[in-house]
């Protein structure tokens, strides 16, 4: 167990930060009947603009920030999947309203990414 727990960390000492937040959601418990957290976005997130190399660290994001569940809101203001700030709503072409919206929420994300980076959420790495 010792030699495994070594070369993890060998191995993620080499990783790029995007790289470490997708194996910390991969190694968090999963219950026996959960499904893979948020693939039911990754849809959306690919109609978006997100690659597939981002969306396991969009993902990860997403499920730090909201569990998957675009109503979810933050008494910040932070709204939807991934917990957009109502001050990119009109960057985005929205409201801050519109941001609960899924495909909206998740196109403003990918606006807020190449503008801030993914430091944008402070959940990341999660």
């Amino acid at each position: 167990m010792k030699l495994v727990a070594v070369v993890a960390a060998v191995m993620l000492a080499g990783c790029t930060p995007a790289e470490r937040a997708w194996f910390a959601w991969q190694a968090r418990p999963l219950a026996n009947d959960e499904p893979v957290p948020c693939a039911q976005w990754i849809g959306t997130s690919r109609v978006a603009g997100f690659t597939d190399e981002e969306i396991p660290t969009e993902h990860a994001v997403m499920w730090a920030e909201s569990r998957c569940n675009p109503d979810a809101w933050n008494p910040s203001g932070a709204s939807g999947l991934l917990q957009i700030m109502p001050m990119w709503a009109d960057d985005c072409g929205t409201t801050p309203a519109g941001l609960f919206n899924p495909q909206l929420n998740v196109a403003c994300a990918l606006h807020v990414l190449a503008v801030q980076g993914w430091h944008a959420w402070s959940t990341y790495p999660p």
